[in-house]
């Protein structure tokens, strides 16, 4: 059952991106709760942790290209932010799969992934009172900051959320996370 719920995950998550552009904040928010919990699943689905690895960030990068595409199809003031976003970690997906170091990912963090909600508000609520550089490099730094420590606990000090490593721990599961 969990196979199944997980191939669902990942379907939803695959055709999911088209709702960025009816309800970008929806969009982001359903997106992002998938992506949350896809690895506890995932692992009572019996996937292991490199399998994970190449879904997920196969799925973190389809997901940045249509932030990307969003931004350009509603011609967002200044959606080259974006741009420069998705290169960063682009580059960092590049390394991860040329050498297998999940490290790159701390590197070259997915700040437009929390970039993306701060500029919608912005730009629906604060835009017309603050529309400076300024505000949108304060949203840039409010949105690095807990990405930087997020990328850190997960990709350095390689945290895995109480339920799934009382999964781990307690259910005799085979495949253990490995940064081979």
């Amino acid at each position: 059952m969990y196979v199944l719920g997980y191939y669902i995950i990942l379907f939803t998550r695959f055709i999911g991106v088209a709702i960025l552009f009816v309800y970008p904040l929806a969009g982001w928010l359903i997106l992002t709760a998938l992506d949350t919990w896809d690895y506890g699943i995932s692992l009572r689905a019996g996937i292991d942790f490199k399998k994970y690895q190449i879904f997920d960030k196969s799925l973190d990068l389809w997901f940045n290209v249509f932030m990307l595409l969003s931004a350009w199809y509603f011609q967002w003031p200044n959606s080259s932010i974006f741009l420069a976003l998705f290169l960063l970690r682009f580059l960092g997906e590049m390394f991860l799969l040329l050498t297998h170091k999940r490290i790159f990912l701390l590197y070259f963090p997915n700040i437009i992934h929390f970039f993306y909600p701060l500029y919608l508000v912005y730009l629906y609520l604060l835009q017309d009172k603050y529309n400076n550089n300024l505000v949108l490099l304060i949203l840039l730094v409010v949105a690095a900051l807990p990405k930087l420590f997020e990328e850190y606990l997960l990709h350095y000090k390689n945290y895995i959320d109480h339920n799934s490593d009382n999964y781990l721990n307690g259910s005799g599961a085979s495949k253990l996370r490995t940064d081979n």
